[in-house]
Parts: C-alpha cells; sequence; structure tokens
C-alpha cells in the first residue's frame, strides 16, 4: 500500500497549487505529529530496556507496534523520494500535506501489517485490539493508546 512514484509526483503537483495556507497551530501539531512519527530510532537502548522492563509485555507490544511503525515509515518516505531534510525544506503547507499523507499511509500500513498478524496468532495472547468500543479505528497496547 506504498505510493508509487506517479502518485508522488501527482501528489507534489497538486500540493503546489494550493492557495490556502494552514494555520500556525495546524503547522505546529503536524510538524510535532510527524517528528514523533520520525523519532523512534533516537530512542536509547537504555529508554528501551527500562520502557520494556518497567511495563512488561505491554512494554514489549508498544516497542515492537514502535519498531515495525519505524520501518513502514521508512519504506512510504522511501517510495516517495524524501527525506526528513527534504520535507523540512518544503513551504509550510506542502510541507504539512505531506506529513499529513505519509502519517495517514503509515496508519493504513500499520493496521494492514498488525490485522494480518492478528489473523496467524490469538489476538488474546497479544493483547491487541484493533477497534474501540465505539468502532472507530485505533490500535492500542494493553489500554494504551498507540495510534489513532
Amino acid at each position: 500500500m506504498l505510493v508509487s512514484s506517479a502518485a508522488s509526483s501527482s501528489l507534489y503537483s497538486s500540493l503546489g497549487t494550493s492557495s490556502s495556507q494552514p494555520s500556525a497551530s495546524l503547522i505546529s501539531s503536524t510538524d510535532k505529529a510527524f517528528q514523533g512519527l520520525l523519532s523512534g530510532s533516537s530512542e536509547s537502548a537504555e529508554d528501551t530496556l527500562a520502557e520494556i522492563t518497567k511495563n512488561g509485555m505491554n512494554g514489549y507490544m508498544a516497542w515492537q507496534v514502535k519498531q515495525l511503525q519505524e520501518k513502514i515509515t521508512g519504506q512510504v518516505m522511501s517510495s516517495m523520494h524524501l527525506t526528513p531534510d527534504k520535507i523540512a525544506a518544503m513551504p509550510a503547507a506542502q510541507r504539512v500535506a505531506v506529513e499529513q499523507q505519509i502519517m495517514q499511509q503509515v496508519a493504513q500500513e500499520l493496521k494492514q501489517q498488525m490485522a494480518e498478524q492478528m489473523k496467524k496468532k490469538n489476538p488474546n495472547a497479544l493483547g491487541l485490539d484493533m477497534m474501540d468500543s465505539s468502532g472507530s479505528s485505533m490500535v492500542t497496547s494493553g489500554g494504551v493508546n498507540i495510534l489513532a
């Protein structure tokens, strides 16, 4: 479900013609969310071990989801021929649209891959839910919201 080069070119051309500027709060919140998506690799081994040790199986599952999310983010950005530096150099409106597109694709791919894993294993053994009680899509680990 990764974006092809043709689709990314189409995305860029449609973004470049947008005349509406996003609000400062939208820019800030999108940039912050996107940086959170990229920051998985910056966590030290000690922090990772502490999280897993403190939270047991739930910590381990959260770490597994972060690892998968990091891998998918790299794949999506690579398929779009983007790097964090290229994105940072974009005008705000284009950057926000690209970041949102990447985050949406990562979320979709993460859900798909986790659903495939759930088919292979007993979902109760993993402690993961794909929907909340209202039927909204989400991924949780032990009741902790990982990706909305």
